[in-house]
């Protein structure tokens, strides 16, 4: 155990957290988390990452909706 926690602590120092391809991983992650931040900014939600759901929310007629293939009214 105690070998395990020292060869993980090396490996963080070196930026990859003794994991496997751990640098990649934290680079994807920080850029997604870029991107996510960029699309935010359009004023696009992102609702399920798995899915690749996302949501384009605007006023119409004073009232919050959606674009769903055809414009609903959001839920008071």
């Amino acid at each position: 155990m105690r070998g395990d926690a020292k060869h993980a602590a090396s490996g963080a120092e070196q930026g990859g957290g003794g994991m496997a391809g751990g640098t990649r991983y934290v680079r994807a992650l920080t850029t997604l988390s870029g991107k996510s931040q960029e699309l935010d900014h359009l004023g696009v939600q992102i609702k399920d990452y798995e899915r690749g759901l996302i949501d384009f929310p605007t006023m119409r007629d004073g009232e919050s909706c959606y674009c769903a293939g055809n414009w609903a009214r959001t839920k008071s």
